[in-house]
Formats: structure tokens, C-alpha cells, sequence
């Protein structure tokens, strides 16, 4: 017969803490539905209240969590599990109610309290936390948990990072992660011959809880540990200061760096970013470097910019040259190649050295260094991510900091 889930400090540290949207990232039989069963049923449950749990597929939800929920519904007075319908129904008509993801459409479209969405990154329809479960939330306020053993950076990796970032526009949201090799429930030497057996990636996913991804990054050298920080606040003097330039329309971005000291090396730092997002024209990108940056005059943008405007005529360099900036381009794009590699020659030399890094603040050059990947002839692979901030600001540090040597042909000032 099944006996109540053992908790370690772990789970009752998650299960104890106040936020509102949970992400527990995990290895294998770390025991995450050992938490998700004791969370789902925790508390006081209102009259007529709704719970889910929700797996990528419904024969799933009635493996793992239905021997629980038939477990509660023997030891609560009153209470009984509808096998027909999938839920545990206690005396005052609250229920908790076990879904697929597999059929989105059959998840009731009903106010919710709780929603547990166990291995996220294993739901086909990635879309269904955004489309069906946040709506079910807003009228109760209610509450989410998200667990799940990543599978390449997924939405369970956009989950993650909003519980790690200390934004406030992230307040809601905590996030976790605990490898297979800090589980109670496993034998340590069984994770030692499970990396001597697997192959490095999957092992990583499986057992270490690692974002790892079978594609070719293009920011390959990159990794939050060393390169995501502000370096306590610092801002670049403004006379070591550029901009980076992509005259994209929709949304149009200009990544802000600057060079300072760290601990006697001079690192270029990407200190902020400005992200126009509709109606977006080089004008109004002009307006927008003036007015929150108005001390900084060099801009290393798109190269193609020089034969094409974003607005009547001129081209966005005539824009940005009228307008007081000092313009620096090649007369031709670099390659893709050309760019990459100066990027990650800077996020990390052969030396082992870091030498550029980014603020959190620059929230969308951090997505396009750890989402977009390159085709196998090393180009960026735009059809699954157009990484715009990461073309913005490797303009600039492929024109500074080249791999080779490329002349220069085109210098307007202001």
C-alpha cells in the first residue's frame, strides 16, 4: 500500500517558499514527483476549488500521480477518486483533476488554483503554459509549479532563467536546480557507472540537469558564470563607449559597451541595451541613444545599413551621421563566421581569458547567446532564431577586435 512521500529540506524549502510560479529543474530520480505530489494537495483546499496536474501525456499522469491521489482519497473522510473523469473530489467539491498535454484541448478551460507541469520540456505543444494554463490562473490568482529534466533550452529554460534573474518584473517567479547526484533516493555509484555508460550530452540532461542542446551554438564560449554580471554597478567612461546597431524594423536594438578595468584588464563590458519594439525607425532609435545616452557618439552598425533606409530615402548611416553620430563600418558585411568568431574569441581567448562581458540588463543579447545556433556551414541559423542583438554588437566587435585583419573603407564622423 502506498505510504505518505518522504520530504527531505530540500522539497520543504520549495514547498515553504512564497513564490508564486515555482521551476524545479532536475536530474533523474532527484524526486520531483515526490514534491509535485505533496504540493498539489498541499494546504488548505477552498470549496469547489480546482487543482491540475498536468504530464506531457495523459497515460503518464495516471502512472505517476493517480496511485497518489487514489492514496488521499482512502485516507480523507469523504473523499473519493472519479476514475471516469480523472479527480480526486473531497467533500466540499474541490477537486484535482489529472490532464494530458498530449490533447491541449481537453484541459478545461475552468479557473484554477494550482497547476503542477510535470516535464514541461517534454510537452510537444510548448505553447500550452502561455495559451491554456496562465489564463486558467489570472481569476484565482492562482499558482503554477513547473518540473522538468531539461531537453536543450526549451521553454523550461525561459522558465528558469525568469526565477533567477532578480528582476522585479520577475517577483512571482523562483527557480531551482538539483542534479541526479544530489537525490536521497540514489545510490552515488550508480551515477558514477551512468556517466562511464552514457553519452556526455545526454548524461548531462539527464543526470546533471544541464541545458544542453545538440545544436552548434553561436555564442559557444558563453555561459552565465562568467560572462552574465554587472561588475557591482560599473558603468564604462563615456570616451571608452560605442554602440551596436541593428536597423532591423521590428524590433529595432542598439547594444550599449564600453571598456573598463577588471582586476587590471581592460574587458569590454555590454553595460545596456534599447529595444524599439513597434513603429521602430532609425529616427526614433536616434532619439532614444540621445536621451538615455547622450555622452556616447560612436556607433558600429550594420553594415548594409549604408543602402537601405528604414524611412524615405537616406540610408539609416545618413540617419545616424546627420544626427550627430560618427559612423564606423566595413564597405561589405563581415561574414557570419568573421563575427562569430571574434565573439567568442572575446567571451573567452585560448588562454582561458575573459574579455568581454554582459549586464543582466541586456536581456535580449543574453537569449540570442544562449538560443542561437549556427548551420553546418557555420552561418546563423536565422529560420529558428533571428538572433538581432547578437548581430547589433558583434558588428561592432568584429570591426574593434578581428580574428583577421579586414581594411576599412568606410569612416563618416560626426
Amino acid at each position: 500500500m502506498l505510504s505518505p512521500p518522504e520530504l527531505y529540506p530540500e522539497h520543504i524549502e520549495i514547498l515553504d517558499h512564497p513564490a508564486r510560479f515555482k521551476v524545479l529543474v532536475k536530474g533523474r530520480r532527484w524526486g520531483g514527483t515526490v514534491l509535485g505530489d505533496v504540493w498539489i494537495a498541499d494546504g488548505d483546499i477552498m470549496p469547489g476549488e480546482v487543482r491540475m496536474h498536468i504530464s506531457p501525456y495523459l497515460k503518464q499522469a495516471k502512472k505517476n500521480v493517480m496511485p497518489f491521489l487514489e492514496y488521499l482519497a482512502r485516507s480523507i473522510k469523504g473523499a473519493r477518486f472519479n476514475r471516469s473523469d480523472l479527480q480526486l473530489e473531497f467533500p466540499n467539491r474541490a477537486i484535482i483533476r489529472l490532464c494530458g498535454a498530449d490533447n491541449p484541448d481537453s484541459i478545461p478551460g475552468e479557473g484554477c488554483a494550482r497547476a503542477w507541469l510535470d516535464e514541461y520540456d517534454l510537452f510537444k505543444d510548448q505553447g500550452v503554459w502561455d495559451r491554456i494554463i496562465r489564463p486558467m490562473l489570472t481569476d484565482t490568482l492562482g499558482e503554477a509549479l513547473f518540473t522538468s529534466s531539461p531537453r536543450g533550452r526549451r521553454k523550461m529554460y525561459d522558465f528558469y532563467l525568469r526565477g533567477m534573474s532578480g528582476d522585479p518584473e520577475d517577483a512571482d517567479w523562483k527557480s531551482w536546480l538539483y542534479t541526479t547526484a544530489q537525490s536521497r533516493f540514489i545510490d552515488p555509484e550508480e551515477v558514477v557507472s551512468a556517466k562511464r555508460d552514457m553519452d556526455p550530452v545526454i548524461y548531462a540532461q539527464e543526470y546533471e540537469a544541464s541545458f544542453e542542446t545538440g545544436g552548434d551554438r553561436c555564442a559557444w564560449n558563453f555561459s552565465h558564470d562568467k560572462h552574465v554580471t554587472d561588475h557591482g554597478g560599473v558603468i564604462p567612461p563615456v570616451d571608452q563607449c560605442w554602440i551596436g546597431q541593428d536597423f532591423n524594423v521590428a524590433p529595432m536594438l542598439a547594444e550599449l559597451a564600453g571598456y573598463i578595468n577588471v582586476n587590471g584588464r581592460r574587458v569590454l563590458h555590454f553595460f545596456d541595451e534599447i529595444v524599439i519594439r513597434e513603429n521602430a525607425n532609425t529616427d526614433k532609435m536616434a532619439t532614444a541613444l540621445q536621451e538615455r545616452f547622450p555622452g556616447i557618439r560612436t556607433t558600429y552598425p550594420d553594415p548594409t545599413g549604408s543602402a537601405r533606409g528604414t524611412q524615405g530615402t537616406k540610408s539609416d548611416h545618413d540617419i545616424m551621421h546627420e544626427r550627430g553620430f560618427a559612423v564606423r563600418a566595413h564597405a561589405g558585411s563581415p561574414s557570419h563566421k568573421a563575427r562569430l568568431a571574434a565573439w567568442n574569441r572575446m567571451l573567452l581567448d585560448g588562454d582561458g581569458n575573459v574579455n568581454m562581458t554582459i549586464s543582466p540588463k541586456c536581456r535580449r543579447l543574453i537569449e540570442d547567446c544562449d538560443k542561437a545556433e549556427r548551420n553546418p556551414d557555420g552561418t546563423i541559423d536565422k529560420r529558428k532564431r533571428d538572433p538581432h542583438a547578437l548581430d547589433a554588437a558583434s558588428y561592432g566587435v568584429e570591426y574593434l577586435h578581428p580574428i583577421l585583419y579586414r581594411g576599412v573603407t568606410r569612416r563618416r564622423s560626426a
